[in-house]
This record gives C-alpha cells, sequence and structure tokens, in this order.
C-alpha cells in the first residue's frame, strides 16, 4: 500500500474513531415529560400550599367574650345579684344583649325587691335605668298596684317608657280591683294615655 494511502486510511479511522467516542460519552436524555413527577401539576397552581382560614377577628373574639360574660352574669344572679349587675355594667353587657340588664334586676327582685329597688335609684338617669324601673314597677304590680303606680309614675323620667310603665301596671290593677284601676287612669294628664288606659280595662272587662 502507498504511502498516500495510509495516511487517508488513518484519517478515516481517526474520523469513526472520534463519532463513536461522542456518542458514548454524550449524556442520556432526560425522562420523558409525561414520567416527570413534576409534570401533571397544572401551570396555575400556587407555588405554596394555600394558608389555613384566618383566625376569627379581634371583634368576633371581643364579641364571643362578651356573650359569655352575660351567660356568667346570668348563673352568677342566682347567688350574687349585685355582683352580676356590676360585672354586666362593666363590661357593657347591655350593647351584646339588650335584655341582659332588666333580667338581670327582674332575677334580684324576686329575692329581694327592696334592695334591687334601692340599688337602681342610685344609678344615673336613663334609658336603662327606666327600663329596669318599668320592669320593677310591673313586677310590684303584683301584690300591690297602689305602690307600683307610684313607683312608676313618681321614678320613671316622662317619655314612652313611663307611658308603658303605668300601661302595665295599670293592666294588672283592673285584673285585681276595676274601680280602683280606672279612678287611677281618671287622674292622667295626659288624654292620649288616658284614653288608652280606659280602652284597656274596658277591653279586659268585655
Amino acid at each position: 500500500m502507498r504511502p498516500a494511502h495510509h495516511v487517508a486510511l488513518g484519517v478515516v479511522l481517526a474520523c469513526v474513531l472520534g463519532l463513536v467516542a461522542h456518542r458514548v460519552a454524550a449524556p442520556r436524555p432526560l425522562a420523558s415529560p409525561a414520567a416527570s413527577p413534576t409534570a401533571s401539576i397544572p401551570a396555575h397552581a400556587p407555588a405554596r400550599p394555600a394558608e389555613p382560614a384566618a383566625p376569627l377577628s379581634s371583634p368576633d373574639k371581643a364579641a364571643d367574650r362578651r356573650l359569655l360574660l352575660a351567660r356568667h352574669c346570668l348563673a352568677l344572679a342566682e347567688r350574687d345579684p349585685l355582683g352580676a349587675m356590676e360585672m354586666a355594667l362593666a363590661n357593657h353587657l347591655q350593647d351584646v344583649d339588650s335584655g341582659l340588664l332588666t333580667g338581670l334586676i327582674g332575677q334580684w327582685a324576686t329575692h329581694d325587691f327592696d334592695g334591687a329597688h334601692e340599688w337602681i335609684k342610685t344609678q344615673e338617669t336613663g334609658d336603662w335605668r327606666n327600663d329596669m324601673l318599668a320592669r320593677l314597677a310591673y313586677m310590684r304590680a303584683q301584690t300591690d298596684p297602689l305602690a307600683a303606680a307610684r313607683l312608676a309614675v313618681a321614678e320613671i323620667s316622662p317619655g314612652p317608657a313611663r307611658d308603658e310603665a303605668m300601661i302595665s301596671v295599670l293592666h294588672q290593677w283592673a285584673l285585681r280591683d276595676p274601680e280602683a284601676a280606672r279612678a287611677w287612669a281618671d287622674t292622667f294628664q295626659d288624654d292620649g294615655l288616658k284614653t288608652r288606659a280606659l280602652a284597656e280595662i274596658q277591653g279586659l272587662q268585655a
């Protein structure tokens, strides 16, 4: 073989060996996307787990706490009515239960009417005080309508609360003594209230 042929053959062999070495050294392709564990995750999926629901806001927690306190006051009133009333007022529990104070004063008056009455009279004049006095007037009317009538007229501020208290006392009085109730109704200065009171008595007698 001629020297030139040797040179050409060497070049060809070198090229073949170079191709083989390249195929062997080349990295194998990665697994197909279908086999990838993340391939099934949608493109819109969040990058992190969803956060848990936010806890109750502070106002919600405060309202729940005051509701629990209101229930505690009702239970406490059985053995310590004054303590229950003071707790209710200190925590403004009447804002979450408008009937709480009248309920507490009624529970107190059931066992100690005079004590409950004296405590109310020391409180600042206002709607809630009028409501509690009206509750006491109604309770007193069950046994002593005349005393209840005096309480309603003398201690409750003029206005709708006193009018309603007077009608409730009159109703209880008329159930026991219609003539005495009518005599009291005749003393009413407000003509509209007097007409309503007389109609109440007449309705009970019908």
